[in-house]
């Protein structure tokens, strides 16, 4: 066996680590290693001093280039890419080891102190690093008390270096003790290799057109101050950035305003005639809306040869193995669809944005649509980019025996195609006739909102996946009937504006009021169209619940005397007990009347109450309204005591925190978006006559297909001629024809079952997906031989439940999952291993991978032969897998000059 040589480095440089990576981090002057920690086979710890003189020996630096010994390391790329840098020699990355990406294999969370805590390991991570780091690995900001140095050294604090030795000594204990762990997990060959080629593309990196990065940012640099410089002028103010500043100025000219939120402004704006006024409103709402976020990551995190490196992580989903985004964000790219793309880009390079603002109305939407190209290859060479299509239906057909999907894909159909076709019975063929439909046919596959997130309801906000038929939905307009909802499978989703789904689910921007794809919308950071703000809609809203409380007989006094009961049979024996039970039970009283409980029930009638223990009480008046008044909506301003509770501490605190987000984000727009796990997703169907509802406040459009004939009338249904009774023949024969898919999800969740309470091994389907329950854990065995691990599985009341990741609060807590989402993170996985085996080809071809993005590689080639390698290249990604017979992959791919989609 060969030797293992377990590694944690501590090290310094000025350039940010989080903003900009370790590649750019590396190439900082001021870089240097201050802390050397190994061991040998899982032997003593020894940490060299390097910061204090100390030098790594002759034999360590030849282990460190020896394919004989293996080095280990948690988040293996940054020791790798940090001591090839200190070396002046580039290290091989089939020698090492990455524990934090074997951990994630094994269903683990990411964080290294996480993952000691989840194992309970005897080697904990110490809580002290981080301020360690911050002191001695950071910059220093230069004060007369430190003698205004820029940088900590080890003599400054000899104390706190002696802890940052020891703090290095214990982060290698820790993992070599969750190496242990992993060990029982043994990674497939054929992941290491994936290892190896992912690390080699991160190495390599991609090629910006710096030139188009630097003029677009000096050109929003420029604009955003002649904005602020044209307001000033009108106004007056040293800053009309200033929510007060601009309000008193606005007063001043006899237009009383008591807020000037987005929507606010855009009501104003709308309706004030004085110029000036109406002026200064748009040049706020310009300045809230300008967004070159990617931009400005591109300037931060590009190397000194203008390529940028490490935008993908390996194993980032842990679910599923899926590659992850890192600084730039590469997996989520807005769409380029300006069919004149070649002009604008030399437009923007050549800096002639006088004509890009006569020809577009919006130049940031223009820098949208640009992002994409700003990836170019280096001089004398081209992309050829290669995706597969529509390689998640393929799988699942293949898995399922779809055989009308088998055919098709056999045919070369297109799945999205079939898809407008059935809605619209016209033929739609890509970039042919009816090809505009394709996009909603493909929104009828994939579009759908993430489990959890709250629709608003006639009786309040309700999750999603609970929504019922009795229940009635916000279209932005009146509370409307609906369909119920369908579960549309497990799903990889963004997080934007307070919402998360699919990239292509519909929503509305709230500058232009029209249709907009999410993930569009999120790239270019556009301001989404809340429901229900307006004041006409706010009276409807108003008018609504009122009625309703009156149709129902709720009626305060009612609800309190009900309450009442409730908490002198139930609470008050707890808090007898034990006065901890007052942090877990709802508050039902007011203030006074509660006070007066715990005062006799509690403190046997003493006439005051400790602080502190007011404070506990606190926590149950907060949520009383919830109880006492179930219609009453606080989004709309309807609970009569809202006052009340903000002037508690605790209100004052969080009406200070929701002022400065608005401050902040007038300043610098919306937050960018934020790619979250695959989850489970379902839509709303038939809402109305707009077909479309509220989530999370969110005007989003109803577009769920599965079977929706209101979703196929939305998409144009009527428009094309088609009655409601075809629509109900199209939605009888899409669930009809994707049975096999309903019934692979029910065999999958029997088969996992069986696995956990039986601790066996079961296979499912021809091509051999197994389940094992394995030491407390469920394994599921692809077909590439790689597993997918859930951590201490079981089943609970009919339902699988396991312990994970929860991606919203980041804790590792219990979670449910079942059939359906099963079986989306097996075909993803499956999707993935596809994708991997192809890049492993493809660089074992000779061919030098820049980019991969979901199913598609970008490769970069000689532009002189260039059609001699695309079909070498297409001949590859079309090749069958030994692993997945029968399994029908098709390729498209083309030549450019730039990063763009066809």
């Amino acid at each position: 066996m060969p030797k293992i040589m377990s590694i944690d480095i501590e090290t310094y440089s000025s350039v940010d680590l989080n903003e900009c990576g370790v590649y750019k981090y590396v190439e900082s002057e001021d870089f240097d290693i201050l802390l050397f920690a190994y061991a040998y086979d899982n032997g003593k710890v020894e940490v060299i001093e390097l910061a204090c003189g100390d030098e790594l020996t002759d034999s360590i630096i030849n282990d460190l280039q020896s394919p004989s010994v293996i080095k280990k390391a948690y988040n293996a790329q940054f020791e790798r890419v940090c001591l090839s840098k200190y070396l002046n020699c580039p290290l091989d990355p089939s020698q090492w080891r990455c524990t934090m990406a074997h951990a994630a294999m094994c269903g683990l969370p990411v964080s290294l102190a996480k993952v000691a805590e989840v194992l309970n390991l005897k080697e904990q991570k110490m809580k002290a690093g981080k301020e360690l780091i911050k002191f001695f690995s950071c910059p220093c900001k230069p004060t007369k008390s430190n003698g205004g140095r820029t940088r900590n050294y080890p003599y400054h604090d000899m104390e706190r270096w002696k802890t940052f030795v020891e703090y290095n000594r214990q982060d290698v204990a820790t993992e070599m003790e969750i190496a242990q762990y992993c060990n029982n997990h043994p990674i497939s060959e054929f992941e290491k290799r994936i290892y190896e080629a992912d690390q080699k593309i991160n190495d390599l990196g991609i090629h910006l057109d710096m030139e188009m990065v630097m003029t677009i940012l000096d050109y929003n640099n420029k604009y955003m101050g002649e904005m602020m410089l044209r307001a000033k002028t009108i106004t007056g103010l040293d800053n009309p950035n200033s929510l007060t500043q601009l309000k008193n100025w606005i007063i001043k000219k006899g237009i009383p305003v008591t807020s000037l939120t987005k929507e606010d402004v855009k009501e104003l704006i709308a309706t004030v005639q004085e110029p000036d006024i109406k002026e200064v409103l748009q040049i706020r709402q310009e300045l809230g809306k300008t967004s070159v976020s990617k931009y400005e990551a591109m300037a931060r995190a590009v190397c000194n040869d203008d390529r940028v490196r490490g935008v993908l992580q390996y194993y980032g989903a842990n679910r599923t193995g899926r590659w992850a985004g890192r600084l730039i964000q590469v997996q989520n790219l807005p769409q380029n669809k300006l069919t004149e793309l070649d002009e604008v880009r030399q437009m923007v390079k050549e800096g002639d944005f006088e004509t890009l603002e006569c020809l577009y109305d919006s130049v940031s939407d223009v820098f949208s649509q640009l992002i994409r190209t700003a990836f170019v290859p280096k001089e004398g060479y081209c992309f050829v980019i290669s995706d597969y299509s529509a390689i998640e239906a393929r799988v699942i057909a293949w898995l399922a025996k779809e055989t009308w999907r088998e055919n098709l894909f056999k045919e070369g159909g297109d799945i999205y195609c079939q898809s407008a076709s059935m809605m619209f019975k016209v033929p739609v063929i890509k970039h042919g006739i009816n090809g505009h439909l394709r996009q909603k046919g493909k929104i009828a596959e994939l579009a759908c909102i993430a489990k959890g997130q709250l629709v608003d309801t006639d009786n309040g906000l309700v999750p999603i996946e609970k929504v019922t038929k009795k229940m009635k939905v916000w279209d932005g307009e009146n509370y409307v009937a609906h369909d119920g909802i369908v579960y549309k499978g497990i799903k990889e989703v963004i997080e934007y504006e307070g919402i998360r789904a699919t990239r292509d689910h519909i929503v509305w921007s709230e500058r232009e009021h029209r249709e907009i794809l999410f993930g569009e919308a999120a790239t270019s950071r556009t301001r989404l169209l809340r429901s229900g703000n307006s004041r006409g809609n706010l009276r409807k809203r108003k008018n609504y619940i009122f009625r309703k409380k009156m149709e129902q007989g709720v009626e305060r006094s009612i609800c309190k005397s009900k309450m009442r009961e409730l908490w002198d049979s139930k609470v008050v024996p707890l808090l007898q007990l034990k006065i901890g039970e007052i942090k877990r039970m709802p508050a039902l009283l007011t203030a006074k009347e509660g006070a007066k409980v715990v005062r006799e029930k509690v403190y046997g009638g003493k006439a005051k109450m400790r602080k502190s223990k007011g404070r506990e009480f606190q926590k149950l008046w907060r949520q009383r309204d919830k109880v006492l008044f179930p219609f009453t909506d606080r989004s709309s301003g309807l609970d009569d005591r809202k006052l009340r509770i903000s002037r508690s501490k605790y209100g004052n605190r969080q009406n200070r925190y929701q002022w400065k987000l608005r401050a902040w984000k007038s300043k610098m727009g919306n937050p960018p978006a934020k790619l979250c796990e695959p989850t489970p997703v379902y839509d709303i169907l038939n809402c109305g006559p707009n077909q479309r509802y509220s989530v999370n406040g969110i005007l989003v459009h109803n577009c769920g297909y599965g079977g929706a004939k209101g979703a196929l009338a939305k998409m144009g249904g009527e428009k094309m001629g088609l009655s409601e009774t075809d629509m109900d023949e199209i939605v009888s024969a899409w669930r009809k024809a994707n049975s096999n898919i309903v019934k692979l999800w029910k065999n999958v969740e029997s088969c996992c079952k069986e696995a956990i309470e039986n601790q066996s091994h079961t296979t499912i389907g021809r091509y051999g997906v197994g389940f094992i329950g394995y030491q407390g854990n469920l394994l599921i065995f692809l077909p590439s031989k790689r597993r997918l691990m859930y951590q201490q599985a079981r089943v609970e009341d009919g339902k699988i439940k396991y312990m994970g990741m929860n991606q919203v609060s980041r804790k590792w807590e219990s979670m449910d999952t079942y059939g359906g989402k099963l079986v989306e993170n097996i075909v993803q996985a499956i999707a993935r291993d596809c994708l991997a085996l192809t890049m492993q080809r493809l660089q074992g071809a000779g061919y030098d991978i820049v980019m991969h993005i979901h199913d598609e590689v970008v490769v970069e080639v000689p532009a002189e032969k260039a059609e001699g390698h695309l079909k070498k290249i297409k001949e590859i990604m079309d090749s069958p897998i030994s692993w997945a017979p029968n399994l029908i992959l098709k390729a498209e791919a083309f030549i450019s000059d730039y990063y763009k989609k066809d």
